[in-house]
């Protein structure tokens, strides 16, 4: 609401430039429906079952400065290219070597415009999800459910397809570090607007460990970034600490501020180290960040959700609990006061009637301890969904395994 008075009265050059691109967009005559996205720079649109994406950073940057004249005549014929490319092939061999898999937060699947086309995605890390999308010309276009009905095969085939079909073979340059020619800290140049994605390439990222001299260690902090180094050499690795948190504020199409590494299948995983490594609490404050920042997108649209159909449910916040010299924990409270929908966190803040501070109990046990009490919830990310509280012997048990936190 905000956004459109501030349009109203005068918004940005940005502002101005959505409209005047949306309302094209609505004159074309097979749309069924166009909006903007209230979290990124993009117009989304439907044509039938289908939709697609128009990103509007880099048409801005190119066209802003233009006369208004020749600016609409770009435009139109831009959106009229991309319209015509939107209907996907209806049969599988045509459209196979199109596919392309695509990372993405689970907030962009999460987005109501996202998820009602019921894309066709898998979860592929904590947070992240892998999408395929049709690549064309001038466009990309996310696969749906309704397409691969139509073409007859599983999500599983078209994710394999959509992964067989990017090169595994990719430009790597030397990042700009400020090192020297031994520099050890490589970046994706492949330049065809699927950087991130190499990183779903089975075996990829664990091909690096000759390259890089260690155990490979990524940073995908938006869609056309992916820097690669050895785990072995902290400096490097505080060099993608620091670029991943910058990157990751900075884009429009941010993906993840965390750093990531490869188990010993050579799958991709959550960097994590030990107690004692330097870096520690550096490496932990990106995957809670980007949990944070997951679960509060989530968060705020559950809450809209749940008020327009009157359900009286406590969204639980995910958060952040620091202690003096000591690591980092993630909480969310459990509210006894009405049902409460829980993020999965490290601990769980549990109040008694009387007490005025909670103690703090690790999720596992909570889980383990109470029951039906704790129901899945059908969302991305996790939650539960809490009926009752825990009370008498039952609390009493909980409150024993409570972890005491220096400083709190």
């Amino acid at each position: 609401m905000w956004k459109r008075i501030r349009r109203l009265f005068g918004g940005s050059p940005e502002d101005a430039f959505a409209d005047e691109v949306l309302g094209i967009v609505r004159a074309v005559p097979e749309v069924t429906g166009a909006e903007r996205d209230g979290d990124e720079f993009v117009i989304v649109y439907k044509i039938g079952e289908r939709g697609g994406r128009i990103a509007l950073h880099n048409l801005f940057h190119e066209m802003h400065e233009l006369d208004p004249g020749e600016r609409r005549k770009r435009l139109r014929l831009l959106i009229g290219a991309m319209m015509t490319t939107t209907e996907a092939p209806r049969d599988w061999e045509s459209v196979r070597e199109a596919l392309r898999p695509v990372l993405r937060s689970m907030s962009f699947v999460g987005n109501p415009d996202m998820s009602s086309m019921s894309p066709v995605w898998r979860g592929f890390s904590p947070f992240l999800a892998e999408l395929v999308v049709i690549d064309a010309p001038t466009t990309m276009s996310y696969v749906t459910r309704a397409d691969l009905d139509r073409w007859g095969i599983s999500p599983v085939e078209a994710l394999r397809a959509a992964r067989g079909n990017l090169p595994i073979e990719t430009a790597m340059i030397r990042a700009q570090t400020g090192g020297d020619e031994d520099d050890a800290t490589w970046m994706v140049h492949s330049q065809d607007s699927y950087e991130s994605s190499r990183l779903l390439l089975p075996g990829w990222l664990a091909s690096f460990g000759d390259k890089v001299g260690g155990t490979p260690v990524a940073i995908v902090p938006h869609r056309g970034m992916l820097w690669v180094t050895s785990a072995e050499s902290h400096a490097h690795v505080q060099i993608l600490i620091d670029a991943a948190a910058k990157e990751f504020d900075d884009s429009p199409r941010a993906i993840s501020p965390a750093l990531y590494t490869i188990d010993g299948d050579g799958g991709v995983v959550p960097f994590e180290v030990e107690r004692t490594h330097p870096l520690v609490d550096k490496i932990r404050a990106g995957h809670l960040r980007l949990a944070d920042h997951e679960y509060g997108v989530q968060q705020q649209r559950l809450e809209a959700e749940l008020e327009r159909d009157g359900v009286d449910l406590f969204v639980a916040s995910f958060r952040v609990l620091e202690s003096e010299g000591g690591p980092r924990h993630s909480f969310c409270v459990w509210g006894h006061q009405v049902p409460s929908l829980l993020p999965e966190a490290d601990l769980v803040a549990v109040f008694d009637d009387d007490a005025e501070n909670p103690v703090f109990v690790p999720w596992d046990v909570v889980r383990g301890k109470v029951g039906a009490m704790w129901q899945p919830w059908d969302a991305a990310p996790s939650r539960v969904r809490t009926e009752g509280y825990p009370a008498g012997p039952q609390l009493s048990e909980l409150r024993a395994r409570a972890v005491f936190l220096d400083g709190n």
